[in-house]
């Protein structure tokens, strides 16, 4: 998990006004490992229906380029 996602749960948990529902999407090389497809139709659909995206690079050396 990044260390993004555990800051925003913080925050979310300590905000008595905010509403934060957090969901995990593949996209890229580990969507292209699981679907064939760099942005599956169902990540795309999500972060169409979302307020704000926050995309975390995963590290996969098998995509690693440079």
């Amino acid at each position: 998990m990044s260390q993004a996602v555990r800051v925003l749960e913080v925050v979310s948990a300590a905000a008595t006004d905010v509403d934060l529902k957090l969901e995990s999407h593949d996209f890229g090389g580990c969507a292209i490992e699981k679907t064939g497809e760099p942005l599956p139709p169902s990540t795309l659909k999500a972060c169409q229906a979302a307020d704000a995206i926050l995309m975390v690079r995963p590290l996969n050396l098998y995509f690693h380029i440079g």
